[in-house]
């Protein structure tokens, strides 16, 4: 019995030495992947001038889109203006060239009537209102 139980003993302290011994390569090898990890985007002086390069880029990039943007509405606000004034512009002068046809219309109008009705009112005198 003395053996079973010395034999049971072993198996559970050689059982327990292999899952210390899998946890303990489990975090030495963590480890190395941290400090591998960390040489290669950790806070080294290149790192920061590489990052502080890239951010200045950036701003730079923000700034020239904001300004593009303030000029491109500015050119569509002119372009918006400039449609309107032309519009209204070409409308005036439609308006008044409708106008001076009119007015030429009427003017022929009264011309007309003033030769035709000059000729036929002293032929036969003035016309009598019916009652």
């Amino acid at each position: 019995m003395e053996k079973l139980h010395a034999n049971s003993v072993n198996n559970g302290l050689s059982g327990i030495s292999r899952v210390f011994t899998l946890l303990i390569i489990f975090i030495l090898s963590a480890v190395q992947k941290l400090q591998a990890q960390t040489a290669e985007s950790g806070p080294s002086i290149d790192n920061l001038k590489k990052n502080s390069a890239a951010a200045t880029a950036e701003l730079e990039k923000i700034k020239h889109d904001e300004f593009m943007s303030y000029v491109y509405m500015s050119l569509g606000f002119a372009v918006v203006i400039v449609i309107a004034w032309t519009t209204t512009v070409m409308a005036r002068k439609r308006s008044k060239r409708e106008q001076e046809e009119r007015q030429r219309f009427v003017l022929r109008q009264q011309e007309l009537r003033k030769h035709s009705n000059h000729g036929h009112a002293h032929a036969h005198g003035l016309h009598k209102a019916r009652r």
